[in-house]
């Protein structure tokens, strides 16, 4: 298996596997934005959204570790409705009341 890299100067936010497949786990990885006193967890919120806007899933609504000053978490490429059908999606990680917040398309395959 790979090893994951993520630098200061590249996209902030990573995704993989690269083509994910419906009913696919996708890990999600992110440089965490640090302020002197916030310590490993900080509070997030990470969803997903249609081509529309919508959101149709919430990955994390809360407290996450970050280690090394990467956030890593997994969507189970579930929606609020059932299994993610192929297609574009929208991945939003957010850090309520900071302004941070980072977006990725993710195409999910037949």
């Amino acid at each position: 298996m790979g090893s994951l890299v993520i630098q200061p100067e590249g996209p902030a936010l990573k995704t993989w596997p690269a083509s994910p497949r419906a009913g696919e786990r996708i890990h999600i990885a992110f440089v965490a934005p640090s302020r002197i006193g916030d310590g490993n967890w900080q509070v997030y919120e990470i969803t997903v959204h249609d081509t529309t806007g919508r959101r149709v899933a919430t990955v994390v609504h809360g407290r996450v570790r970050a280690v090394g000053g990467v956030v890593c978490v997994w969507w189970d490429g579930r929606l609020e409705g059932g299994l993610a059908a192929p297609g574009r999606y929208l991945l939003r990680v957010a850090k309520p009341g900071s302004g941070f917040a980072v977006e990725r398309t993710i195409a999910i395959e037949p």
